[in-house]
């Protein structure tokens, strides 16, 4: 195979190819695009990867890949695309070199048994658009440095051990449409900075162990459609304000200690399909205005202390499961 030296283009994804990747494809050096996903390879990516310097996609996912990513990866300078979840025995860290990758946009590394902390040099990477390492054994901080990102759209780090809190940076993102951390062990408060991303559609920072309440700023979210806060500590009131994303389809808000009144505000979200805020501290009745959300399929109110009847309104809503 490594005569082949005049290869660009090489693509042998969803075969049966089994046994280890040869290092003879590190001297393809012409190499831009090499697909080898969705086979049976095993043993680990040659540590000589970084000699294939024309590289622009690496795409490995969903094979039986084990050891480390060699720090020779850093070398591939014009590498845009690197895809290796679903290697469920790919392990160590995330090499620091991945920072001298600078035209890499999409970096997916999730269902592996990546650990560690994430490099700070990540920040480094000025066109990186989807950070998605969900399902790994991560560990460690955030780094702030990521909102230094500016081209960032989606950030999926959920089902790691992350701690820490969520950095403020993170606010500097304003191409940022999902932002997904759930099932971590982060703490602190949601940074009102989180606010000022304006592109944002997802925010999920269920099941950690977060305080204080939700940001006031969470209102100025015009294009948000899914606020996923469930299983957290966080305590205050529901803030009316958020009657202002009126893209809103899925509040989850449950197993928190929010207090306080239901918004009666919350009828004028159209769009909500789903309400939940059982297991929460909520006071006084229940609004009919919910009533108003006629594309409402789910909502759970309870284990809270509400007190009077369910609006009669609420039964005429035809979707309601």
């Amino acid at each position: 195979m490594g005569d082949y030296s005049q290869l660009t283009f090489l693509d042998l994804s969803n075969n049966g190819i089994s046994g280890a990747i040869p290092n003879e494809i590190c001297r393809l050096t012409k190499l831009e695009k090499l697909y080898l996903n969705s086979n049976f390879l095993e043993g680990p990516i040659p540590a000589d990867i970084g000699n294939l310097t024309s590289l622009s996609w690496l795409v490995l996912y969903d094979n039986q890949l084990n050891g480390g990513l060699p720090s020779s990866i850093g070398n591939l300078k014009n590498l845009t695309v690197f895809r290796a979840g679903g290697n469920a025995n790919l392990q160590g860290p995330l090499p620091l070199e991945i920072g001298n990758c600078s035209e890499l946009a999409m970096l997916g590394l999730a269902e592996t048994s990546l650990t560690g902390p994430l490099p700070a040099t990540l920040g480094q990477l000025k066109k990186l658009q989807t950070l998605a390492i969900y399902t790994a054994m991560l560990s460690g901080p955030i780094p702030k440095e990521l909102g230094d990102c500016s081209e960032l759209q989606s950030i999926y780090l959920y089902g790691n051990s992350l701690s820490g809190s969520v950095p403020k940076e993170l606010g500097r993102l304003s191409n940022l449409q999902h932002l997904l951390l759930w099932q971590n062990s982060l703490v602190g408060t949601i940074p009102p900075e989180i606010g000022n991303c304006s592109s944002l559609a997802v925010i999920d920072l269920s099941m950690n162990a977060l305080t204080g309440s939700i940001p006031q700023s969470f209102g100025g979210l015009e294009k948000l459609e899914e606020l996923l806060l469930s299983v957290n500590q966080i305590s205050g009131s529901i803030p009316s304000i958020l009657v202002n994303c009126t893209a809103l389809t899925h509040i989850e808000i449950d197993n928190n200690q929010i207090t306080g009144q239901i918004p009666p505000e919350l009828g004028t979200l159209k769009s909500l399909t789903l309400l939940y805020l059982w297991k929460n501290k909520l006071e006084g009745s229940i609004p009919t205005s919910l009533a108003d959300c006629e594309k409402l399929e789910a909502l759970d109110l309870s284990q809270n202390s509400l007190v009077g009847s369910i609006p009669k309104q609420i039964f005429a809503l035809t979707n309601l499961t």
